[in-house]
């Protein structure tokens, strides 16, 4: 408004300063809000495509959580399909350990012929009289791969359940079929919903339509129940946009699902539309009122303190590109005291990143160094073998069995970030494959010795020949042998000693072999060669008893000093 009034002499014709800034403000904004109008107008349908690549993403994760449980139940039936007890058909001693794996749980290992009769099942103690199996997948079974069924009524478990069928074959033929029977309500452990709250809902689907779970939000559709023929056709409509289907009630709901890998069911999520529609319009009515409102205040502050705050943040704009770009992070002394903190926080984090970068450099030079040695470790055991070899069979069945042992040496040394691994460890580690009674057959007596990595590999692999030919032909081959391994340290020699005693015994006379064996050369040539050790093998009328001396610091980081 105008005015020509006078106060004590002065004019105060002309306009307010806060209507000079309001209008300067309008000016500004009013570019901005036409754009955010536009932009709000579209906001419906970005919403809902962003909601369905969230939702995509949630089932994804769910049908990855199965595959991750299923990919450890074939692990299981693998372990136990490698098992000697097998070869040997010992199955009493079978049903002992699978029995042993799944202690605890309700789960139950089935061990078939190759013509579906039972032989053993943990469900009933070991002896009872079994039938065949009555299960038509099995007569599908053509190749070795493993295979998940759908879920069925168990009449024994009472329950739902399905199974994991593993064939396992020998030269080429059938010979056994090992069945792991999964209650169906587990399935829900797996899924972990934490992040899956109302209206979204849950089903798990098996290939024949079947609901297998239900999340408890969704009470349409029981574990058993087929679902109706449209519905099923949209649980295979794999992808990242919603289908739309009406149910029996005539609401309208929206449908996306996703495929496991292992097995043939899918993930499937629901919403209604209603629900839907409903949470992105309240997001849009709250969006345009909180823009509106933050537009204007962003308009007014810019105005009042643009020029005090354009330097600082200039400076602290360069300084965030500098963060990433490895540049120097400038102080800044700002009266501002908020500047001033980000600007400290951009120079730690600079430092922060600096550091990190160093480590990750190390790290890589580490993987390297550590890849190039396993690597030359399996071109050594595989030239050895393949020198003894004299068919592709002997070769697999002499190099795999020792590149599992390698793994269970790195997998000590992994779990201690590659620090090294306890002697005790690393012998138990090889031992517990070959002997998995509910009592040990063996004993360790040593104090403790932490092994630096290589000597980990190194000892790790004869270990684990020991293991072997003990199971084969000596103390844990058959009732009464026993194994003990003792070591100990010689602080008061210079330098340090270490010896070492695998000794078997409760079996019968061992008599040395003619030829020398890749074993031998594991057990013997290559800890002289690698460790600088002297080893004595004695094949006696009370068992085998192999003797190992080094110097400790061929084996540890920190030899002991005298006298510690």
């Amino acid at each position: 408004m105008l005015t020509s009034d006078r106060v004590n002499g002065e004019s105060r014709r002309g306009v307010p300063l806060t209507i000079y800034l309001a209008a300067y403000g309008l000016i500004i904004a009013l570019p901005a809000l036409i754009f955010g109008a536009f932009l709000l107008s579209r906001y419906a349908d970005l919403e809902r495509s962003r909601v369905a690549g969230q939702i995509q993403n949630v089932a994804a994760t769910l049908a990855d959580n199965i595959d991750r449980e299923l990919s450890n139940n074939i692990t299981t039936l693998s372990v136990l399909a490698s098992s000697n007890l097998l070869e040997t058909a010992t199955l009493g001693s079978f049903h002992a350990r699978a029995a042993a794996a799944l202690s605890g749980t309700d789960d139950f290992v089935l061990l078939l012929d190759a013509d579906a009769q039972q032989l053993v099942n943990t469900r009933v103690p070991y002896g009872t009289v079994l039938g065949k199996s009555s299960d038509p997948s099995l007569a599908q079974i053509v190749d070795s791969r493993p295979y998940v069924t759908g879920i069925f009524f168990g009449e024994i478990a009472s329950a739902y359940v399905f199974n994991i069928v593993y064939p396992v074959f020998r030269g080429g033929d059938l010979r056994y079929i090992l069945i792991l029977t999964r209650n169906g309500a587990k399935v829900a452990d797996w899924l972990a919903l934490r992040n899956v709250d109302p209206p979204l809902s849950v089903l798990v689907v098996d290939g024949n339509g079947v609901v297998m779970f239900q999340s408890a939000n969704d009470g349409g559709y029981a574990p058993g129940t087929v679902l109706p023929d449209r519905f099923r056709e949209l649980t295979t409509a794999y992808g990242s946009n919603w289908s739309r289907w009406t149910d029996e009630t005539g609401e309208e709901f929206l449908i996306m699902s996703n495929a496991t890998q292992l097995a043939d069911w899918s993930v499937v999520l629901r919403m209604p539309v209603a629900a839907f529609n409903e949470t992105a319009d309240q997001t849009w009515l709250l969006l345009s009122v909180g823009g509106a409102i933050l537009l204007a205040l962003t308009v007014l502050l810019a105005f009042l303190f643009g020029r005090t705050l354009a330097s600082p943040f200039k400076q602290l704009a360069r300084d965030a590109r500098a963060v990433g770009g490895g540049g120097e992070i400038r102080p800044v002394h700002s009266l501002l005291r908020d500047i001033n903190q980000v600007n400290a926080a951009l120079q730690r984090a600079a430092a922060k990143r600096d550091r990190r970068t160093a480590q990750i450099e190390l790290l890589m030079r580490e993987l390297a160094h550590r890849a190039k040695n396993q690597l030359s470790v399996v071109q050594s055991i595989a030239r050895l073998v393949a020198r003894r070899a004299n068919s592709i069979e002997n070769f697999n069945a002499s190099f795999l069995p020792r590149i599992e042992g390698l793994a269970r040496s790195i997998d000590v040394l992994t779990s201690q970030d590659w620090g090294g691994a306890e002697l005790r460890k690393l012998i138990a580690v090889h031992l517990d494959v070959f002997d998995a009674g509910e009592e040990p057959r063996y004993q360790l007596d040593g104090p403790p010795v932490l092994l630096k990595p290589a000597a980990v590999e190194r000892l790790g692999m004869a270990l684990h020949e020991l293991a072997t030919n003990a199971s084969k032909y000596g103390a844990l081959s058959r009732p009464g042998g026993f194994l003990h391994i003792a070591w100990r340290v010689d602080r008061e020699s210079e330098p340090a000693r270490f010896s070492m005693t695998w000794r078997e015994s409760g079996v019968p006379e061992i008599v040395e072999p003619e030829e020398t064996g890749f074993g031998n050369v594991l057990i013997g040539d290559m800890m002289r060669s690698t460790l600088k050790a002297d080893v004595t093998m004695n094949y006696g009328p009370d068992g085998f008893v192999w003797i190992m001396t080094c110097d400790i610091a061929n084996l540890v980081d920190q030899p002991p000093a005298i006298g510690a």
